[in-house]
């Protein structure tokens, strides 16, 4: 350990030269990129790993996650508007960090399922106070006060109620 006036210094690395590490054999490592399932699972524990807030309410929040050889679709419900349009604003790092994983390019891409496509929209009509309250919820999530908290207080939003 280097020293400054016989007191010990410790050198410590940033956080961001550990993210450059983190990510799966590269196609220049020699190793076969992840692929499939693997892939998935490689990419949503990155998410959770650097982005945890993101993750938590968005990534895990979608529908569905679909992946193929070049594409990874997240599928939103009607009633997630707001978590589509946070899912958009996070979609560069997205993407890279897809690339970074896959060793190739990787399409990230978000869609909005149709409120008549949904079954339980079919089945029964949705109840204004759960819209109220879900909208309620996704208002709250996209505050930045509301994200800055969670970032420092790991915790769930479990009820948002009106003032």
């Amino acid at each position: 350990m280097p020293s400054t006036e016989g007191r010990p210094v410790a050198s410590v690395a940033s956080p961001a030269s550990n993210n450059d590490t983190i990510a799966s054999p590269t196609p220049s490592s020699g190793a076969a990129p992840p692929t499939g399932a693997a892939f998935k699972d490689g990419f949503l524990a990155e998410i959770r790993k650097t982005k945890v807030v993101f993750y938590n309410t968005v990534v895990a929040q979608a529908q569905k996650i679909d992946v193929s050889a070049d594409r990874v679709r997240f599928t939103f419900s009607a009633a997630q508007r707001t978590l589509r349009e946070m899912f958009d604003q996070n979609r560069s790092w997205l993407e890279s960090t897809a690339e970074r994983i896959a060793g190739r390019r990787v399409a990230v891409t978000a869609e909005q399922a149709d409120a008549a496509a949904t079954p339980s929209a079919v089945a029964a009509p949705p109840d204004p106070a759960e819209m109220k309250k879900s909208a309620l919820r996704e208002q709250a999530m996209a505050d930045a006060g509301v994200q800055a908290m969670l970032d420092v207080f790991p915790a769930e939003i479990r009820d948002v109620e009106e003032m």
